[in-house]
């Protein structure tokens, strides 16, 4: 189900690079699918805070069912993110937009709190120390940039449903300004701007769900 998922980002992606037909993005929100894409990463970020830690163990024995488990999340709000880039589509994801705000606000504090030294491949490790480590180790690694990765998702996400405000429900409006502060959160973003790293001497930006230099 991951690849399927994986596929249609891939061609959501190129139809907006290409700016032709957005024939995946137009299906989701005929079928109403886009509230299932939204109710579906919450839940895999559920399952990968609090069933995640307490399965670890199992890693040695089942390490690609669990990293594919927990590549779901980034590879869902990397779609959503292809989906909402289409102005029409918050009119159709329903109640679930609600849910989705409060994703976005989840990893706008994460972007928000994160040291740069914590960013993902900021550290490098000696060879020594990769040779030594675990199948656990590695899940826990490739956990760690799967949510940094999310996260920038969300950041974008957050912008798109700003973009939006004038067409998105008042319980959503309401999300945004009143229960949670998105405003002191995307304040502290652009302070820190976590969408830069530097690595081995040279400054690396995060540009469409990688690091370039």
């Amino acid at each position: 189900m991951v690849m399927w998922f994986l596929n249609f980002s891939y061609q959501a992606q190129l139809s907006i690079m290409q700016q032709s037909d957005e024939f995946v993005v137009e299906a989701f929100m005929d079928f109403e699918k886009v509230q299932v894409l939204i109710v579906n990463l919450v839940i895999i970020e559920l399952w990968k805070e609090k069933v995640l830690p307490s399965v670890l163990d199992l890693a040695d024995s089942h390490y690609v069912k669990l990293y594919l488990a927990t590549y779901h999340e980034v590879v869902l709000a990397g779609l959503l993110e292809k989906t909402f880039f289409n102005s029409s589509s918050s009119s159709s994801a329903g109640d679930a937009l609600v849910e989705l705000a409060d994703f976005c606000h989840r990893k706008l504090v994460y972007l928000a709190s994160i040291d740069h030294d914590d960013i993902p491949g900021v550290r490098e490790q000696p060879a020594e120390a990769i040779l030594a480590s675990t199948d656990q180790d590695r899940l826990l690694e490739n956990a760690s940039s799967i949510t940094f990765a999310s996260a920038m998702s969300g950041l974008t996400l957050a912008r798109f449903l700003t973009d939006q405000a004038s067409s998105l429900p008042p319980a959503v409006i309401s999300r945004l300004v009143v229960d949670q502060d998105f405003v002191q959160a995307a304040a502290l973003i652009l302070d820190r701007r976590p969408w830069l790293r530097k690595r081995a001497g040279r400054v690396e930006e995060w540009c469409d769900g990688r690091w370039a230099a």
